[in-house]
């Protein structure tokens, strides 16, 4: 970084500026269609002015813009403008880690009727689950992410694969529970 005074005596720090506004961008590829984040330093002098845009238009970014959450891949454009009106901008390619990944993000339950009856019923959500095989921690295999007529108990799925071959897969959260509907009286 290039560093100039703002007086020809300058001899303290804080009188030193620096030369140009910069950019430093730090990626974290999503995993899967969202998930990933951008984060980007602007160094200049402040305040500094952030706008995002991104491949569906704006960009949700924190308060201080300077970084950008649960985006999916493609191409993200930061400009920045600080307190000289010195303007820097970046260009950002970002792509999904795993393209073709299972991705279980949480489970929908319909708790039991009973404590001895088989109509719960749990639902894996989330993204590239519908053609995919399922492996349940009691041995049931499903295609689709619907386990039904299941009793009271604690289910997760394994994804296995899909027609189109073996797929990376990513769990976040836990396992879910069945339990017996609460009564509405």
């Amino acid at each position: 970084m290039f560093w100039f005074r703002k007086h020809n005596d300058a001899e303290k720090e804080e009188d030193l500026l620096p030369a140009s506004l910069q950019l430093h961008t730090i990626i974290q590829p999503p995993l899967g269609a969202l998930r990933g984040k951008i984060v980007c330093r602007p160094m200049g002098s402040h305040p500094i002015k952030m706008e995002w845009s991104g491949p569906d238009g704006e960009v949700e970014t924190n308060e201080n813009f300077t970084e950008a959450s649960n985006i999916g891949p493609g191409t993200y454009r930061i400009v920045a403008t600080d307190a000289t009106e010195s303007r820097a901008e970046v260009t950002v390619d970002v792509e999904s880690v795993l393209v073709d990944a299972a991705m279980i993000e949480r489970y929908e339950v319909t708790h039991a009727s009973t404590s001895s009856s088989r109509d719960g019923s749990v639902r894996a959500v989330g993204e590239g689950l519908e053609n995919t095989q399922f492996l349940w921690t009691h041995g049931t295999v499903t295609v689709g992410p619907d386990l039904v007529d299941v009793p009271c108990g604690t289910y997760a799925a394994v994804p296995m694969g899909s027609e189109e071959g073996v797929q990376s897969s990513i769990h976040l959260c836990p396992p879910a529970r069945v339990h017996v509907k609460a009564d509405d009286t």
